[in-house]
Formats: structure tokens, C-alpha cells, sequence
């Protein structure tokens, strides 16, 4: 058979080669049409994608008000009282009392969330509570004891406490227990307080209706210090126009040293994430405060009831009935659902 002309074999190549990149190639325009639709799927999907992650997280925070709130009540159990809330010796000593222990109910609760081990290593007569032997259990950082919805960290904020100790000394904590409808934690109307001793039988509101522990956003909203009532009712009222002391204790700071309302409680003076306050909270002294339950959880925030249930409420409950959550025996219970 005679041999195909050299120029024509190069044609039938030519033409085949044209065929297959014809059929496997993409135009600009066809790219530009698929990266488009990958784009609106993506948009689509992406909502879902955070909810359901945010669904985990909400859960995962759940359990952990779950285990806190067995835990003190696993603590009344055995010591037939709730936990303190923090603790001030009052006299003696020769050292202010803002000065002394202040442990938290977390620290006292640590042998019912099994942490044993780290629960022997606190010296409870150390004053401050957050020197010595205490200061490597003051910086354990404690799953149970963050809310994996918010990922605040402290370090970059410029505080340092009386005793030295920059924030990264200090483990942070989402979780904060109720001192009822005051601002005055030394004059608790909920389970929790300085120096409190509260016992189940005192919980005539019912213990279904009564709640422990909620949420705080860690370093959220700025806390303005005044050491003054008049400047105080001025920044509650949100009137006020300076800060006596910029750098001072910031939300949620440690989950052990509680020597300020801040790091350990919330009242019910201010609905769950409330709107007029996002920017600031107001604090005079170390132990009279006026503190929202918050959360990065979108609506509302969760809370720990005394029978151990937790339940979410919403950032939009009636005043009255958020209120009266937080009392334990002021004859009036909260009938709203949440």
C-alpha cells in the first residue's frame, strides 16, 4: 500500500487533535458560568453549614451548664448547702477582705466535675487566694468551663491584678452563677453570694423555677469602675462621661479568683443580652455590679436550673419573669414558657 502523502498525514492529525480539544477544553466564558454557579451553591449552603455548627456548639455548651449544675447540686448533696459563691473573710487577719481567699463555687465544685487531682492542689488559706500554690490551679484551663461558641481571648487586654499577675496567669470562664435582683452580692436574693450557705429548703420559689448558673461573654461588654454611688447611678443611667479606672477586672476572667462580681456572677437587674448595655457594665467596688447574663448564641442565652434541668431563654422575656428566675423566695414564680 502507498504511503499517505507526508502533508496530508499532518491534516488527518491536525484535524483529530482539533476534534478532542474541541470536546475537552472549557472557554473563558463556560469558567467563568461554572465558578459562578459554585458561588450561588456555596452562599446557599454556607448558612446551613454554620448553623449546624453552631447547633454543636450550643449543645456542647448545654452539657457542660449540665454537669456544672449537677455539680452543685452533687455539692449540696454532700455538704447540705450549695457551693459559696466566692469567699471573704471579714475580720481579722489584718488584710481587707476584698484581700483574702475568694475561691470560687467552680473551685469549691471541682471534686464533682472530676478534677479531684487539681481540687487538692488549692491552699485555702492563701490571701489573696491567687498567689502561691494557687497560682498554677488558677491557670488550668477547664473545658467545662468555656462555652465553645465564644473564642474571647484575654490576653491582649491590659490589666494587672493587685498582686501582679497579668491575664495570661489566669484561665478564663463563660459560666456565672445568680445573685438574684440586686447589684449587691454581699446582699444576694438568689442561691449565690459572698459567703453564701444556701440550702434547697430556702428555695421556696421551687427549684424548676429557680435558676443557678447562665452565660457571660468573656472581656464583653467594657466594665467601668467607679468608686462613688453618685458616678455609679450615672453610669447605670448611661450618663455617665469618664472612668475613674480604665484597666480594671474584665468579664468572665478566671473561673478560681473570684474577688470581683465580674468574674463569678450575674443578676437579673438587666434582661439576657441586653441591648442599652452592649458597650458597658457598671461596677463600684469589688462586689457591687450590675451584670446581664450574655452569649454568643444567637436570641438568648442558656441557664441552669436548681432541679438541673437547662433551658434556653430568650433575649426577649418579659422583665418581671426574668427577674423572679433569679429570686428564691420572694412568693413570686415565673409562669412565662421559655
Amino acid at each position: 500500500m502507498a504511503a499517505l502523502p507526508r502533508t496530508k498525514s499532518l491534516n488527518v492529525k491536525a484535524r483529530i487533535g482539533n476534534a478532542i480539544g474541541g470536546r475537552s477544553a472549557f472557554t473563558l466564558v463556560e469558567l467563568l458560568v461554572v465558578i459562578a454557579i459554585i458561588g450561588i451553591l456555596v452562599s446557599l449552603l454556607l448558612p446551613a453549614v454554620n448553623s449546624a455548627r453552631e447547633a454543636a456548639r450550643r449543645a456542647a455548651c448545654l452539657n457542660n451548664l449540665h454537669q456544672l449544675g449537677l455539680a452543685v447540686i452533687n455539692y449540696h448533696d454532700t455538704f447540705q448547702a450549695m457551693p459559696m459563691g466566692t469567699y471573704r473573710r471579714t475580720e481579722g487577719g489584718g488584710r481587707p477582705e476584698y484581700q483574702t481567699n475568694q475561691a470560687s463555687w467552680i473551685a469549691r465544685s471541682l471534686p464533682f466535675l472530676e478534677e479531684q487531682s487539681l481540687f487538692d492542689q488549692i491552699d485555702w488559706n492563701q490571701e489573696p487566694g491567687d498567689q502561691g500554690l494557687n497560682i498554677p490551679v488558677m491557670g488550668a484551663g477547664l473545658s467545662v468551663v468555656r462555652c465553645p461558641t465564644d473564642s474571647a481571648d484575654l490576653l491582649d487586654l491590659d490589666w494587672v491584678s493587685d498582686g501582679g499577675h497579668p491575664l495570661k496567669d489566669y484561665a478564663p470562664t463563660n459560666y456565672v452563677v445568680c445573685i438574684g435582683d440586686t447589684d449587691e452580692s454581699h446582699l444576694y436574693t438568689g442561691v449565690f453570694g459572698i459567703n453564701s450557705n444556701t440550702r434547697i429548703r430556702q428555695i421556696t420559689d421551687g427549684t424548676s423555677k429557680t435558676m443557678i448558673i447562665s452565660e457571660c461573654k468573656i472581656a464583653d461588654p467594657f466594665v467601668r469602675y467607679y468608686g462613688a454611688f453618685s458616678p455609679y447611678q450615672s453610669c447605670l443611667a448611661g450618663t455617665a462621661r469618664d472612668v475613674k479606672r480604665l484597666t480594671v477586672e474584665p468579664r468572665g476572667f478566671s473561673w478560681f479568683y473570684a474577688q470581683v462580681n465580674q468574674a463569678w456572677n450575674y443578676n437579673t437587674i438587666l434582661t439576657p443580652n441586653d441591648s442599652l448595655t452592649t458597650n458597658h457594665e457598671c461596677q463600684m467596688w469589688s462586689d457591687r455590679t450590675v451584670l446581664a447574663a450574655r452569649s454568643r448564641h444567637p436570641g438568648g442565652v442558656q441557664v441552669a436550673m436548681c432541679d438541673g434541668a437547662v433551658r434556653f431563654v430568650t433575649e426577649d422575656i418579659e422583665y418581671d419573669a426574668w427577674r423572679v428566675l433569679g429570686t428564691i423566695q420572694d412568693g413570686e414564680v415565673a409562669t412565662e414558657s421559655f
